[in-house]
This record gives C-alpha cells, structure tokens and sequence, in this order.
C-alpha cells in the first residue's frame, strides 16, 4: 500500500520548526549544524506567512490569484500581510531586515558555494526564531511550547541566554570604549545596534561581521554602500527604449552621496536651474530688444 502524508500549511510549519530547533541544539558540539537550523527555519517562516494569508483567503497564498500556480515568496507575503485591505498585520524595520538576513543566508546555503560564519548565523537564528514564535502567538493563535519538543525549547532558550549575554557585552564594551549611541549603525546580520566605524569599515560588537566602509563624495565621511542614496534623476537626461542617457550633470561626476548631501545636491541643482532658466529668459528679450531695432 503506498504511504502518503498530508500536512497543512501551518502543521508544515511547524514540523520544520522543530527540526530548526533540534538542529540549532546539535549545532552546540557540531557547528555545521547551524546551515540545517537556518534553512529549516526560513521553510518554517515562509509556510507559516502562507498559513496566516491562507486563514484570510486560499488564494493569497498564489502570486498569481487569477492563475493560482506559484505560490507566494516571502516578501511578497509580507506585502500582502501588511497591506491595510488584506492583512494589516505590521512589521517592524527590524523583522523585516532580519527576515532578508535568513533568505539570504539560506539561499547562499542552498544555491551556491558558500562559507558561513556561525556566529553571524547563529545570531540571526535567534532573532528569527523569535519573531517565528511571536507571529505564531499573535496571528496563528499557536504557543510556542505547544510546537518544539521541550528539551529542544529548553536548549534554545539556554542559547537565548548565552545570546543575550553576549548582547550585553557588546554594549558593555560600546560604553567602556565611550561610543555613543547616535554614531551606531544596525548590523546588516544580526540587525542589532552595535555596528561601529573602525579604521578599516565598521564593525558589529556583538556578531563580529565586518563591512569596508565608503565615502561620501561630497562631504569626505564615511558610509555603508548601502547608506548612499542615487541622485542622478536629478540630471538632465533622455530616457529612450529602455535607455538613460545624461546629458547634463551639473558638474556632479558621481551620481550618489549621503543622505544629508543629496538634498542638499538637489537643492544646488534646483537653484542652478533657476539660474539657467533666468539667465535665458533675460538673453531671449535682450535678443527680442536687438531684432526689434
């Protein structure tokens, strides 16, 4: 007789979370472990985002609602949820950002060659986990006991603890060092305040993820690449089959800056075109004046 098994999108969920969490204890003495717990997790997160569409209506689950084949990825499910007239359901900056942290460590897991630093993906496991747990309580009507083997929860809060420890030192060492709380940054990986300029990049305290810092090419400081903003649609430029040719930059040999230098880069581009538009109005009624005698 053939074996089938049948799960539902939430009980899938949770099956997967709770092969997370067994793997997430194994990755205590094998940490190779962690690229299981990862994937796993992110399974669960999307199943469960599905589950929470699916209890509004079937159809959400698909991209396609007029053609009901692919179902949904997950930011596409977040989008859904969020929206005012499907879901309402709201996500902090910092859920979302941990969320494309997983993705991206799962995907690099599942798609490519990788290598993988365990106490970056460690500490995104935990603040994923976390969120998972809290969205099952909030929109699944599901306690997290209620799905993890109990010795499993046990070791992943002791993991927790050691998280949390390791968080306080981080800011331990932020107050030690005098750093001050307006020049932090948030960690790309573990999402925590405690990113911090250093001579070669900026650094997380807590995950020790390094990133090579940019400047800005207007002021002289430095950035994260992705704190630089894109100001060349304010050039003059023609916009043809898909083409952006510029024409005229202003003088601006670079088109991205800092986010306090790009208004101010647009402001002087404001003005220049005043000027420009002046300066042609007053040449075409001096040329009026000289046709005119």
């Amino acid at each position: 007789m053939e074996k089938t098994l049948q799960l539902g999108l939430l009980e899938n969920s949770h099956r997967f979370l709770c092969e997370a969490a067994k793997k997430a204890r194994l990755a205590e003495d094998q940490p190779d472990e962690w690229m299981f717990a990862a994937s796993a997790l992110v399974q669960s997160v999307e199943l469960a985002l599905k589950a929470a569409l699916a209890d509004i209506h079937p159809v959400l689950i698909y991209e396609n609602i007029d053609n009901p084949k692919r179902s949904v990825t997950i930011g596409i499910a977040i989008s859904r949820l969020t929206n005012k007239s499907i879901g309402k359901i709201e996500f902090t900056i910092k859920d979302k950002k941990r969320l494309d942290r997983a993705i991206a460590i799962r995907n690099e897991i599942t798609h490519s060659d990788f290598s993988l630093n365990f106490s970056q993906v460690e500490a995104n496991f935990h603040e994923v986990f976390a969120f998972l747990a809290e969205f099952n309580r909030r929109h699944l009507e599901t306690n997290i006991d209620e799905i993890i083997d109990a010795a499993d929860l046990v070791a992943f809060l002791d993991n927790r603890k050691h998280h949390q420890e390791m968080l306080l030192r981080a800011r331990t060492r932020l107050e030690d060092e005098g750093i001050e709380a307006h020049s932090l940054r948030s960690c790309s990986y573990c999402t925590e305040d405690t990113f911090v300029e250093e001579i070669d990049g900026f650094r997380c305290y807590l995950c020790h993820h390094l990133e090579p810092s940019v400047q800005c090419q207007n002021c002289g400081e430095s950035f994260l690449e992705e704190e630089l903003e894109d100001f060349s649609d304010a050039f003059q430029a023609d916009y043809s089959e898909g083409r952006h040719d510029v024409f005229y930059n202003y003088g601006y040999d670079f088109h991205k800056a800092c986010p306090e230098c790009v208004a101010e880069i647009k402001q002087h581009i404001y003005e220049l075109e005043q000027q420009n538009y002046f300066d042609q109005m007053m040449e075409d009624e001096y040329q009026d004046r000289v046709r005119g005698n």
